[in-house]
This record gives structure tokens, C-alpha cells and sequence, in this order.
């Protein structure tokens, strides 16, 4: 043992913060393994090629034999170079997308009005870009240039286009832009994102089944109108709007709004499991912030895939392959990003072009949590996914962060 060099095997990558802080990330099984400074130390040594015998520990074998244990590592005769286990992201082209470039996420905000007046429409919350919101615009663009940058769109490599507004299903126009993607030969997911209420009433899905069959939707539903104390039957009510959105669309999936906590927390966790187990879907949970009560988290630990720690290494977790076209033509990078004005298509037709060719949107899609100036030594920062709009918001710096104690 003692002439031989200890490595970690490619499925575990060690990573050393502030203050000698260390990280173990698993590929394999997807957890992060903090560990104590004196054995960050070891590792440090030894993934820096030094000989079991040279380590400058006490540890050094208590480290090695738990290691060994979990067969997380191994003993050589040689110091070995070993390219970590990757998939996804190898290397990212430096200075410039790939062509198309590779768009998870198109937000496209419908101009359509909403008479619902729920508390938490203009609150700061988690997950804002699951949570529907009424329009505030007035100089709307035409359905002409939604067209038009659809069509452009669809001639990349868009994975999901995701409508949204107040309430997009009355819009004059929702069914034609509808009909264009699902028409295209690529044949990305569609979604509509709206707040349950504007189904419970509404038989259009019924009505044009042939495109609707072919939709996903995202329901929104709060705290508020679902455990209203006055009226008992609104879950019930909104248990039989799933039941009819499930029959008619394609798909879906939920995001409950926190918005009062005047409902006990058992009972609205008995009622999600209820929904979960019943229709097998997701539910996102999003908390309404308070300016002034910082305790909200703005962190939230993935389980780690070779994937998700390379892109990580990288991008934003959220931000990257993300786009948005607002209801006054203004491309934003994700749509609660409102002052983030990438480009505008009122002005210029051809501007989702020229935003890949002259990068512009890197500067949001490669925004990695290492250029965040509390990210960037933190242990976590691969595998912590975090919403940047709420950040921006409250610090007014793109690269601001005030909602973690992590970095601490």
C-alpha cells in the first residue's frame, strides 16, 4: 500500500471550496458527499498524485479504507490520468452556440387578459416561470409577427414551446399558432400554461379535442383558492377539472402556489400526495417572497447525473437554453427576466437569428454559478439549481445573490 498511488474511480469527482471545504459528487447514484476538512485533505493529496505513503495525515488510511469500502476508489502502481465519467456537455464551443442552437424552453406570452385577481400574480415567488401572470401590456404585437417568429423558431432545435399569459385559451389567434407547431415536421412538445379556474368553466378543450389531444398544459392552483374555508367544494371542484383536463389534453402537470399559511401543513401535504398518486404527474412548489423576510431559500439540491454536474460546470441551471418573446415583441432570456432585453422583433424580424449568430444570449445561457460572486466558491454550486430572475429582482445585478446561507 505504501509505494502505491489512491485515486477516486471516474464516477465520483472531488470538489474543494472556501476554507477547505470539500465535496464528494457521486455520478453514479446521484449524492453529494460533504466531508470533513481532514479528509478533504487526503483526497486532495492523493487525487494530486501523491503516494499513499507521502500523505501529510493522520487520516490517511482511515480515509482510504472507507473509500476503498464504498468502491469509490482505487490503489495503482503508476499515477494515472482518468477522464471523469461525462455525458451530455463535453466541451462548450467558446464564443458561440452551436448551429441550430439546442432550445429546451421557448416561452411565448400570450396578450390575453385575466379576471381572476389572485394574491400572488405580481408577488415574487419560486418557480415564476411555472406560475401563470396577467398581462400588463397594452402596445401588443399582431399575429402576423407571432407567426413569423414561430416560424423562425421552428427552424432551430426547440424541444418545448410553452404559451403563457393571463388566460391564452380565448385569445383569437391561440388555435392558429397552435396548428403552426404542431404542423412543423419536428414536432416539438406544446405546452399552455394557465390557472385551473379558467378550465373549470370552459368547454373548449371538449369543443376542439383534435388539437387540444395533442397539448400539455401546466395548471396552476394556490393555497387560497383550493383550501377556501368558505367554500368546501372547491377541491372537489378542482379534482373533477383534472379529471376533464386529463381526458382531453395530452398532459400535465401542476404548480401549487403557497400563498397563505393559514392551512395546516399536514393537510395540504396529505392533499398533494392525493393528486400525485391519482394522476401521476408533477407538482412544483412555489413559495411567495417576502422583501422583507429573507429566510426563503433560493437553492435547491438536485440529485447529480453526469449530465446535470457537466452542464453545471458550464450554464446556468435554469437559464441555459431558455428564450422568451413577450406580449410587445421584446426577447427576454426567461420571462420574468422583464428588463433583460435581448432583442426586440418589432424592430427587426430576423433578431432570433442574429441573437445565436452574435452570441448574444450567452451571456445568460453560460452564466454558471462559478461567475456568481457568492456561488463561485461554494461546494454545491454543481449540483444547486436556483432561479436567477428572483435574484436579479431584489439585488439588481444579473450576477447578484442574497437568498442563501450556503455560501456563508
Amino acid at each position: 500500500m505504501k509505494n502505491k498511488y489512491f485515486k477516486l474511480n471516474k464516477d465520483y469527482i472531488l470538489v474543494v471550496g472556501k476554507e477547505n471545504k470539500g465535496l464528494i459528487y457521486d455520478l453514479k447514484d446521484g449524492n453529494m458527499i460533504e466531508l470533513e476538512k481532514t479528509w478533504t485533505d487526503v483526497l486532495v493529496q492523493l487525487e494530486n498524485g501523491t503516494k499513499v505513503e507521502n500523505v501529510k495525515s493522520s487520516y490517511t488510511y482511515e480515509v482510504i479504507e472507507k473509500i476503498k469500502e464504498e468502491t469509490m476508489g482505487e490503489f495503482y502502481d503508476n499515477f494515472i490520468y482518468e477522464e471523469k465519467n461525462r455525458k451530455g456537455t463535453i466541451l462548450p464551443p467558446q464564443g458561440m452556440q452551436k448551429l441550430p442552437p439546442i432550445i429546451q424552453k421557448c416561452y411565448i406570452q400570450i396578450p390575453s387578459d385575466c379576471d381572476l385577481n389572485c394574491k400572488f400574480c405580481f408577488s415574487l415567488k419560486s418557480y415564476p416561470c411555472f406560475v401563470c401572470t396577467k398581462s400588463s401590456n397594452i402596445n401588443s404585437i399582431d399575429s402576423k409577427i407571432y407567426k413569423t417568429f414561430l416560424n423562425k423558431l421552428l427552424n432551430l432545435n426547440v424541444h418545448n414551446i410553452i404559451f403563457y399569459g393571463g388566460n391564452p385559451l380565448p385569445y383569437i389567434n391561440t388555435e392558429d399558432l397552435l396548428d403552426i407547431c404542431l404542423n412543423n415536421e419536428k414536432r416539438p412538445e406544446i405546452w399552455i400554461l394557465l390557472h385551473w379556474m379558467h378550465i373549470r368553466d370552459n368547454k373548449i378543450l371538449e369543443l376542439e379535442k383534435e388539437i387540444y389531444k395533442k397539448i400539455n398544459f401546466y395548471i396552476i392552483f394556490s393555497t387560497s383558492d383550493i383550501f377556501d374555508k368558505e367554500n368546501e367544494k372547491n377541491i372537489s371542484s378542482f379534482m373533477e377539472t383534472l379529471n376533464y383536463i386529463k381526458k382531453y389534453t395530452k398532459n400535465f402537470e401542476l404548480t401549487f402556489v403557497q400563498d397563505s399559511d393559514e392551512i395546516p401543513e399536514f393537510e395540504i401535504k396529505d392533499t398533494l400526495e392525493i393528486i400525485i398518486n391519482k394522476y401521476k404527474t408533477k407538482i412544483y412548489i412555489s413559495e411567495l417572497l417576502d422583501e422583507n423576510n429573507k429566510s426563503f431559500m433560493n437553492h435547491s439540491f438536485m440529485r447529480i447525473t453526469p449530465e446535470i454536474f457537466w452542464n453545471n460546470n458550464y450554464y446556468h441551471p435554469c437559464l441555459n437554453g431558455t428564450i422568451t418573446l413577450n406580449a410587445e415583441g421584446k426577447i427576454l432570456p426567461c420571462p420574468s427576466m422583464e428588463n433583460e432585453i435581448i432583442g426586440d422583433i418589432t424592430e427587426n424580424e430576423n433578431i432570433l437569428k442574429e441573437i445565436f449568430l452574435e452570441n448574444k444570449i450567452d451571456k445568460y445561457w453560460e452564466l454558471h454559478l462559478g461567475k456568481i460572486d457568492k456561488c463561485k466558491e461554494c461546494i454545491y454550486r454543481f449540483g444547486c439549481f436556483e432561479c436567477r430572475a428572483i435574484e436579479t429582482k431584489i439585488t439588481k445585478k444579473l450576477n447578484g445573490k442574497i437568498l442563501c446561507k450556503e455560501g456563508d
